[in-house]
């Protein structure tokens, strides 16, 4: 936190985005040290940044913590790489609004989180997915 004052001066808005599949490999190519290195990026990432305890933590000092939680997003390098383009299609096909997301609609909730708008929400995952989830 210091280092990051120091630099900026202040903390005005955190988001925690960590996650990718660094490449597809089958069971029998599969690795320790890629097994470990998918762990570590998807899982332990996600353990040193708890979203709502550092949300709790930070709120008396005026920091906003929130997650973003974006569905099928279209147009990642993520997708580029490890996605076939039909079986990217058929999946945005099964979401309700019959459509992937724009890397747009995310930024646009990611401002709105950073604006004096979402000055209240403190600890929330705001889900990003056409419905994509919806029970």
């Amino acid at each position: 936190m210091a280092d990051v004052e120091k630099c900026f001066g202040r903390i005005d808005i955190l988001i925690n985005n960590a996650g990718d599949l660094i490449e597809r490999r089958t069971l029998l190519e599969m690795t320790e040290s890629r097994w470990r290195e998918v762990i570590d990026l998807n899982l332990t990432s996600i353990f040193f940044s708890l979203t709502k305890a550092i949300a709790k933590e930070l709120a008396s000092h005026g920091i906003r913590v929130n997650c973003v939680s974006p569905g099928l997003i279209d147009d990642t390098r993520f997708h580029g790489r490890f996605t076939p383009r039909e079986t990217f299609e058929g999946i945005a096909r099964t979401i309700p609004l019959g459509r992937a997301g724009q890397p747009e609609e995310v930024a646009r909730v990611i401002a709105f989180l950073a604006g004096d708008d979402s000055s209240f929400l403190r600890g929330e995952t705001i889900e990003i997915n056409g419905g994509m989830l919806m029970r």
